[in-house]
């Protein structure tokens, strides 16, 4: 569950500015997901919960560097064929 949140207030962020968040970016992403867990009357060291971030955020944004080059794949094959159907319908 908790690292569910920060994945999601990780990628979140990324999906937002379209780029990694600076270290006080970071914090402000622990902050956040802190607050949840808090709200839920769980206790976790703060520092815990950070350096797992630190050790699993750049296997996340690899995974969402992936995702977005799928995409963009995905989106020029997809304009590739509008632009041939196009040119074949105007003959």
């Amino acid at each position: 569950m908790i690292a569910e949140w920060l994945r999601e207030e990780y990628r979140s962020f990324i999906m937002m500015y379209l780029r990694k968040p600076k270290r006080y970016e970071e914090e402000y992403i622990v902050d956040s997901v802190m607050e949840r867990i808090h709200a839920r009357g769980i206790w976790i060291p703060y520092g815990e919960v950070k350096a797992y971030f630190a050790r699993k955020k750049g296997k996340w944004y690899r995974k969402l560097e992936n995702e977005f080059e799928d995409r963009r794949k995905e989106e020029e094959q997809m304009y590739i064929k509008s632009e041939r159907m196009g040119k074949t319908t105007h003959k």
